[in-house]
């Protein structure tokens, strides 16, 4: 999905009105507007909230933006991967002379886990050069201040945004390559008054679900699902399939591929009746643009189902290597909360897989905080077998998150990161915050 801004909104106030709701999964920015007359500045901003709570992975992406001893104050806030529906946003700043208004800017096309990437501040009428781009595709952002006169208006190729008070500007463009740097300045030969600046490129998410698709019941010995949509070139193909006793011998593509395993758990004190495998292929030359079934077969003494189900998904930016062993967790008459198994990534900003599974037994089912929960998922009353996955990036550490269930039957939760082509680095720093 290629990145556009979706709408904006500005207050000469800390909380300003979306017109329209914003969506699920996009990205929200926050620039708050304020002044100071002491010396030397040491004005702040907190997270800012989105219809009124602070969402999980808000992140200051800029430094604080001002210098010298009376100067305009502002910042760049982001809020990733909002839940939806939500229009007001308000921010709280410290140690201001005043607050002089914020600016909100929806952004669709960034994914879940967008990051910053490269950066620069100055003063004096320029911005400086940030590093290069370390991938195509990103959103640079710029703010502006200056006190007493307005700033120049950044012209092509930037595009502004509005802003509520002319002693500020602020605009955007989109980066085509990777290795680009990005500078502003100030054409109208300002560079008094407290001039600073600063420039952010936003890269987005390194991974995406293309696609997923949702079966219930075994027929005999196996369960089949088909993917909806032509599969695309470098992508991996994922199969999660929860059941009774299933014993699993294989998974195939009906193109003489076969699915490799990367993970497997059962539930406790059902005798290990309740369980559930991930299965990883990078998806085939041959059976790119098309749309296979995927077929798994129970093996041995397995009896598979009815009770069971299985999902599939196709993920591109990752590689069908999983980081290390899968984290798992089992339960039996489990009510509340349930989860997280016991996991830890190596790396940050990776596909984290989570997945949830139970035969046979109606429950409503609620997906754990954080997590982006897939739309193809079994969760509630299912006659056959809830099924479901949710999905978020990798934090470089041990990962958390619970479910929340009515179950009194067995359930099985699996955790694992995938590895991201190409490179497997954590995203960059982000900026310490202060006076410059």
């Amino acid at each position: 999905m290629s990145i556009s801004v979706v709408q904006t909104t500005t207050s000469s106030t800390n909380s300003t009105t979306f017109s329209n709701p914003v969506t699920a999964g996009n990205t929200v920015f926050v620039f708050p507007l304020a002044y100071t007359l002491s010396a030397p500045p040491s004005v702040t901003s907190s997270a800012p909230t989105l219809g009124g709570s602070t969402l999980s992975g808000t992140v200051e992406v800029s430094v604080d933006i001002e210098y010298g001893s009376v100067s305009t104050y502002s910042a760049i806030w982001m809020i990733p991967n909002v839940t939806g529906g939500e229009t007001v946003v308000s921010i709280a700043v410290q140690n201001a002379g005043g607050v002089i208004g914020c600016l909100a800017v929806e952004v669709t096309g960034l994914g879940p886990s967008p990051s910053l990437d490269a950066h620069t501040f100055g003063i004096a009428g320029a911005t400086g050069t940030t590093g290069m781009t370390t991938a195509a595709d990103q959103l640079v952002l710029l703010a502006v201040g200056q006190t007493y006169s307005p700033p120049a208006t950044p012209g092509s190729p930037w595009t502004t945004f509005p802003s509520p008070q002319d002693d500020f500007a602020f605009a955007y463009q989109i980066s085509g390559s990777t290795g680009e740097t990005f500078q502003y300045t100030d054409s109208g030969g300002n560079g008094n008054d407290g001039w600073c600046g600063a420039i952010v490129t936003i890269k987005p998410t390194p991974w995406s679900v293309l696609q997923s698709h949702a079966t219930e019941g075994f027929s005999g010995s196996s369960i089949a699902s088909t993917y909806q949509n032509n599969l695309s070139s470098g992508s991996v193909l994922l199969a999660f399939i929860t059941g009774y006793l299933m014993g699993i011998s294989s998974i195939t593509d009906g193109n003489g591929h076969t699915f490799t395993q990367v993970g497997f758990a059962s539930d406790q004190g059902e005798g290990g009746g309740t369980q559930v495998s991930l299965w990883a292929l990078s998806t085939p030359n041959n059976i790119v643009g098309t749309r296979p079934t995927i077929t798994a077969t129970v093996g041995g003494s397995g009896s598979g189902g009815p009770y069971g189900a299985m999902m599939i998904q196709e993920v591109s930016g990752i590689s069908a290597v999983p980081d290390g062993t899968a984290g798992t967790a089992g339960y039996f008459n489990a009510t509340g909360t349930v989860g997280p198994p016991s996991y830890t990534s190596s790396a940050a900003g990776e596909y984290l897989f989570y997945g949830y599974g139970e035969d046979g037994y109606n429950v409503t089912l609620t997906g754990p905080t954080g997590y982006t929960v897939d739309g193809s998922s079994i969760m509630t009353n299912a006659p056959d077998a809830n099924i479901a996955i949710a999905y978020k990036s990798s934090t470089n550490g041990t990962e958390t998150g619970q479910w929340s269930t009515s179950s009194g039957d067995g359930l099985a939760l699996l955790m694992v990161a995938f590895k991201l082509t190409g490179t497997t680095t954590s995203p960059p720093g982000l900026f310490m915050t202060g006076y410059m």
